[in-house]
């Protein structure tokens, strides 16, 4: 269920928005359920083994993140227009990782 992040976010929140953020949060979830889930910046942010995460210390690569940005831009529209493959190809992934259940 919904980590303590995510109940401290919803609690600074407007509750119209909750179920949206309720919504996206189970999606997020539902893909990649090994993300670490953080509020950061007053948003709630989710990370991969927390390699997302950027200390004070440490340098920025201006061509990576635009690099990054870039790409994920543009493929907005490619995403959009696929989206629901992209739900069923996300969710066919995160249920092959998953172990089978006890007694199953």
């Amino acid at each position: 269920m919904s980590s303590a992040a995510l109940q401290s976010y919803l609690a600074g929140i407007d509750p119209v928005a909750a179920p949206v953020v309720l919504a996206l949060d189970a999606a997020i979830r539902t893909a990649q359920p090994d993300l670490d889930v953080a509020v950061k910046y007053r948003i709630v942010t989710y990370a991969l083994q927390r390699l997302a995460h950027l200390g004070f210390e440490d340098v920025v690569d201006p061509a990576a993140v635009g690099a990054y940005v870039t790409e994920a831009v543009g493929r907005y529209s490619e995403y959009k227009a696929n989206a629901q493959e992209v739900l069923d190809a996300s969710r066919a992934a995160a249920t092959a990782r998953r172990p089978p259940m006890a007694g199953s």
